[in-house]
Order: C-alpha cells, then sequence, then structure tokens
C-alpha cells in the first residue's frame, strides 16, 4: 500500500520501519496485556543494534541535510514559524517572546542540526541513564516541534519510539505500583537465530547507505539494481523534512485526471 502511494507523511514511514524491527524484539513479554508474563530486564541482540542505528540514521541524515539555503544563513526557524501552512498557535506566541531577541531564531537555527547530529549518540554509550538522557534531550526538542509546527504524528511516533531507552529501574519501578499493566522478574531470553541476525546486520547496512545516498554529495551510491530490495522492504528513506523550510507557504499540490481526462 505504501508503495503504491506517492504522498505518504514521513511518521508514516517511520512506523513501517519500526514495526519491521520490532518483529525481532520482545515486545510481546512487555507489552501484552494478557496474559502477564515475565519479563527480561536486560535484552541485547542485532535487533537492539539495529533499532539503534534506525534512529542514529534517522537523525544523522536529518542534520546532514540542514546545510543549505536558509539553514546556512540562519533563517530556516524563522521562515518555518512564520509558515501559514505549517505554524501553530504556540509558533505565534514563541514569536511574541522572542521579538526583542531575534538572536535567539538564530540559536535555535544552529541548535537543531547541532541536537541532531550529537545527542542520538548518547544512544551508545552502555550507560542506561546517558542513554536516557540522550533520548529525553530528544524528546523535548520533538515536543517543541509538535507545539510550533502542525507536523501531524511525526513528533509523538518519534517519542514513543525513545520509550525503549527509559532504563529498567524505572520500568521495574512502575510495576512494583501497577503490576496488573507491566510485567517484571526475569523471562525468557531475546536470542535470534542466525538468518535473523544476518538479515538485520544488512538492513542496518541498507538503511545507513540509503540515508548517504540521500544526502547532496551521495548522489549515485546506489545503482538502481541494489535499490530493488530496498524499495520492496521499504527501506529507502530521507529525512528531509523543511530542508528547505516551507517559504512559498508549504501547501500540497497533488495533480489529478478526471474520468473526461482533463487534469486537475
Amino acid at each position: 500500500l505504501q508503495s503504491r502511494v506517492e504522498v505518504l507523511p514521513g511518521w508514516d514511514g517511520e512506523i513501517r520501519l519500526l514495526l519491521l524491527y520490532g518483529a525481532f524484539l520482545p515486545w510481546g513479554e512487555r507489552f501484552t496485556l494478557w496474559p502477564r508474563p515475565k519479563a527480561q530486564d536486560f535484552c541485547l541482540s542485532a535487533a537492539t543494534i539495529a533499532w539503534r542505528i534506525q534512529l542514529l540514521t534517522l537523525y544523522l541524515g536529518a542534520g546532514l541535510l540542514k546545510g543549505g539555503a536558509y539553514w546556512a544563513d540562519g533563517t530556516a526557524v524563522d521562515v518555518s514559524l512564520h509558515s501559514d501552512a505549517y505554524a501553530t498557535v504556540w509558533a505565534s506566541r514563541l514569536l511574541q517572546v522572542l521579538k526583542p531577541y531575534p538572536e535567539a531564531l538564530v540559536w535555535l537555527n544552529d541548535g537543531v542540526p547541532l541536537v541532531e547530529l550529537l545527542v542520538p549518540c548518547l544512544l551508545f554509550v552502555p550507560i542506561p541513564w546517558v542513554q536516557f538522557a540522550g533520548a529525553l534531550a530528544l524528546g523535548l526538542m520533538h515536543l517543541g516541534f509538535g507545539l510550533c509546527l502542525d507536523i501531524d504524528l511525526f513528533s509523538p511516533v518519534c517519542c514513543a519510539c525513545l520509550l525503549c531507552f527509559v532504563p529498567a529501574d524505572v520500568w521495574n519501578r512502575l510495576a512494583q505500583r501497577w503490576p496488573q499493566f507491566l510485567p517484571s522478574g526475569e523471562g525468557p531470553g531475546c536470542r535470534l537465530k542466525v538468518w535473523e541476525s544476518a538479515f538485520l546486520g544488512w538492513v542496518s547496512f541498507s538503511v545507513i547507505w540509503s540515508m548517504l545516498s540521500g544526502l547532496p554529495e551521495g548522489k549515485g551510491l546506489i545503482s538502481s539494481q541494489a535499490r530493488g530490495p530496498l524499495l520492496l522492504l521499504g527501506l529507502e528513506q530521507r529525512w528531509g523534512m523543511f530542508v528547505p523550510p516551507p517559504v512559498r507557504g508549504g501547501w500540497h499540490v497533488i495533480k489529478g485526471q478526471t474520468r473526461q481526462g482533463e487534469w486537475v
């Protein structure tokens, strides 16, 4: 269905990708409501690594693309917050607050790519609370995006996939308070078969290669023959939201042909 439809929002593609990785993760042990199985506190597999690589490529791709027009001269955030197609009432209020401080918009303009490039690296630090700090910083950034810009479900989906970086201690405390909703204790592991790990390794390599091919410097990295499997599995991706910002309003114009042959 998603290969058939030409115009789809970014969060829709992200859900598809996350569900692909989720097929190899022990979600059933954590999120099922009935019956309540015991769940393992710690899980390390090719799927958890591939999940992190996917998030890293998402933010790195978005950050590296923000180096062209408007982002380089510090006006992209200002243009986006003034867009009649995307700006919300909170964007208007933020502009009113920052009106005496025009340099603040430039700081925000430069800060967004820096957060997208640097903070996701914390998700690979083998210290749970450092990972949680990185996920919290990214979640706050998405909260700002969601409040100021009408981007549908993109921010909630991104925040939901960052929940996996909440330390096990937090979940265990919640399980003690609400045992009917959260499992606790030791349970089955999360080992994958050799072919599953090999497949996820190829997926991780493919999404990194796809992200690099989407950069201006990466044109031609993927041949048409190699792109076929990526399109089939929905792995090809380019996270270029607001690159460039919606200078002309941002309204989507889609052509359609009537039964009489007229294009509208």
